[in-house]
């Protein structure tokens, strides 16, 4: 597939970006919204908070903690996240939430009072 930019000039694209943007229309087409984000883009603690529901004090606790990575700017207190690490840790958290639900929906299916 080929698109015609502003300037006339024609660029090929790859089979790969074919296949995202015609999976992105088919998903816009069906009223959802879509993003998109460079994974190697650098979030403060508070837009990770942000994007994960949590507060920024807590998003802080998890740094402290380990389980968020995060650098330190050059000659400063402050810290950044990779977006791709809170998303990734965003969806363990979503994997590790279905999971008990599972688990206690089957306990609760099976007698066991909750």
């Amino acid at each position: 597939m080929a698109v015609s930019l502003p300037d006339g000039r024609t660029v090929d694209l790859p089979d790969e970006l074919v296949a995202l943007i015609s999976a992105a229309v088919r998903e816009a087409a069906g009223g959802r919204r879509l993003a998109l984000v460079l994974l190697d883009e650098e979030v403060t603690p508070a837009k990770a908070g942000e994007l994960l529901g949590f507060s920024r004090q807590y998003v802080d606790r998890l740094i402290a903690e380990g389980v968020l990575p995060a650098r330190r700017l050059p000659r400063s207190t402050h810290r950044r996240l990779c977006l791709s690490d809170v998303l990734a840790f965003a969806a363990e958290r979503e994997r590790r939430q279905k999971t008990i639900k599972n688990m206690v929906d089957t306990l609760t299916e099976g007698g066991a009072e909750y």
